[in-house]
Order: structure tokens, then sequence, then C-alpha cells
């Protein structure tokens, strides 16, 4: 498990990188206090709003990117969460809850 995050916001099908590019010019980044045994847990929290999105991995702030472009309209928003092949049918489990989804009123 590579304990690693992308944030992209798509805008008309264009892919648009939030998270600032590392110094291989890359925008996936390492998270260090990710914890990677077997009986380990992970809880991973995203705030999204208009302005900003959160991530934050067992109560530690990970990154804060700003939006400049935010949404102006309802859309999708998706989740993306990946794991080895070979991990089997027990391995790298992932339950996503306390989803909550609103239209801000200003």
């Amino acid at each position: 498990m590579s304990g690693e995050y992308t944030i992209v916001q798509v805008l008309d099908g264009d892919r648009i990188p939030l998270t600032s590019p590392n110094a291989l010019g890359q925008y996936w980044h390492p998270i260090s206090s990710f914890t990677q045994t077997t009986t380990s847990i992970n809880h991973i929290n995203i705030s999204c709003y208009l302005g900003d999105i959160s991530l934050s991995v067992s109560d530690e702030v990970i990154d804060i990117v700003l939006i400049e472009q935010p949404f102006t309209q309802l859309g999708l928003s998706s989740f993306f969460v990946t794991s080895y092949d070979f991990v089997g049918d027990e391995g790298y489990q992932v339950v996503i809850d306390n989803v909550e989804a609103y239209e801000p009123v200003q």
C-alpha cells in the first residue's frame, strides 16, 4: 500500500489538480500518518466546501486545497480507493460512511 493522495477537480471534462506539485512535478503526495499494518485502522475525513477541500487522516490535517473555480451548479462527486490484486478477499478493506451532501444556503 502506498499511502498517497491527490485531490483533483473535474471541470467540463478537464482534470484540474488542486494539490501542489512536488519537486518532481507530480501531484501525488505521501501520507506519513497513514498506518500500514494488517490490523491498523485509518480514519479518513474529507470535507468539501465551495471554496476548499480538506483531507485528514486519523485526526491529523494532511492538506487543505483551495478551489479557484468554485462549483456553480450541482454535480457529482467520487471517492476512489485502490488496492493491489494480490491482497485477496480479506485484505485492505475500506468503508466509506457518514457522507453528507447538501446545497449550501447563503
